[in-house]
């Protein structure tokens, strides 16, 4: 009996040694299935950002080299200075009203092209009223159809859409109003009295050249904050950034996705990206100054403030002259915002006037690359005094 006795207390002893240790097991897994969770979240978070299809040196496999418009649409290349004194005395008619359409109306650049609108059409004698699509075709199609209907005598346009903003060209060649395309362009000019723009390809190329090749010396992982995705300035943009990566074979783009030309969007951007790849990324390459900044912005409230990350963008904002001057940028690209408005008015009046001249429609301002050593050289040349 007493034997008995023994086994029962044995067996007993086991089981619940066994199940004790069976507990203590699952009490150690719990932290461990956390961590594979935690991992498997970080990992959906950053293929999430990785651009599908991602071919060498993360250029998308898909991507469709872009003619420039440039050379299928050549005209004048001219600087402000050049144009005005070649237009010296240009007058419109008291009575001439245009109506300009932009994008938005939301940053710097923009209101700045209003701005020197604004002055020119004073110099010009004429009135001109400005519209804020706020990146909706649909809006700006609508702001157009009723431009037309209020008697305005011509258009400018600052297009949503490199293709589907196409529809205001024909609604004023219908109504037989002078259209003229500014900054962003369409794919297909035809059927524009003219255009004032630049070479987006050319900027990408220069900011991508600066920092990929100046400040990392051919070695290292970007990012690149993009505009809108149907514009031909983020299309354009990116194909000469892209030239310049595939020049420089230690260079990886780690993630590219569009910020929408917003410093708020690339903060939000910038800080999912440092988070899906910490420690990697090593330069800024943004498609303008706003999305460079807010990038920025992100770096320097992360635990990579310490860090050396280099930016570049585009357009030669006040702010970004700023941060240059200060040593938190490496370099902007002046994209001349008070030339291309300034000369798209003057062509919409030549227009008017029945004085524009064959192969004088479509005009290309010159990108310049702006470092440090240049800060108060280009905050005169961003200034409206440049049309007096």
């Amino acid at each position: 009996m007493k034997k008995l006795t023994m086994v029962v207390l044995c067996v007993l002893l086991s089981v619940f040694m066994v199940t004790a240790c069976a507990a203590e097991s699952a009490e150690t897994t719990v932290p461990e299935e956390s961590a594979v969770t935690d991992q498997a979240d970080a990992s959906a978070s950053a293929e999430s950002l990785e651009e599908t299809g991602a071919g060498s040196q993360g250029i998308p496999e898909d991507w469709v080299e872009i003619e420039p418009l440039s050379e299928k649409y050549p005209g004048p290349e001219v600087s402000l200075a050049d144009w005005l004194e070649g237009h010296e005395g240009l007058k419109g008619s008291e009575n001439y009203r245009i109506a300009m359409i932009q994008y938005s109306m939301q940053n710097e650049f923009p209101v700045l092209m209003a701005e020197a609108a604004e002055k020119r059409a004073g110099q010009l004698g004429i009135t001109v009223e400005f519209f804020d699509a706020e990146g909706d075709v649909n809006k700006e199609l609508e702001i157009c159809e009723n431009a037309i209907a209020d008697g305005y005598d011509a258009i400018i346009l600052n297009p949503v859409d490199a293709s589907g903003s196409y529809s205001l060209v024909t609604k004023c060649n219908e109504a037989n109003i002078p259209i003229v395309c500014v900054n962003a362009l369409l794919d297909n000019l035809e059927g524009l009295a003219g255009s004032c723009s630049s070479d987006h390809i050319q900027s990408g190329e220069l900011v991508a050249e600066y920092i990929i090749e100046e400040c990392l010396k051919g070695e290292g992982n970007i990012v690149i904050p993009e505009g809108p995705f149907a514009q031909s300035a983020t299309l354009d943009r990116s194909q000469g950034i892209y030239n310049i990566v595939k020049e420089n074979p230690g260079i990886n783009i780690v993630a590219h996705d569009t910020a929408n030309w917003s410093r708020s969007e690339a903060l939000d951007l910038m800080e999912n990206w440092l988070n899906a790849y910490p420690e990697t990324i090593d330069a800024i390459v943004g498609e303008n100054d706003e999305m460079a900044l807010g990038a920025l912005q992100a770096v320097k409230t992360s635990s990579e403030s310490e860090r050396t990350i280099y930016a570049g963008g585009i357009d030669c904002i006040a702010d970004a002259l700023t941060a240059i001057e200060n040593g938190e940028m490496a370099c902007t690209v002046l994209q001349d915002a008070i030339a291309q408005s300034a000369i798209g008015l003057d062509i919409a009046v030549l227009a008017l006037n029945g004085e524009l001249q064959e192969g004088e429609g479509n005009v290309w301002v010159p990108y310049e690359l702006v470092t440090a050593d240049k800060v108060d050289e280009y905050r005169m040349r961003t200034d409206l005094s440049v049309l007096d």
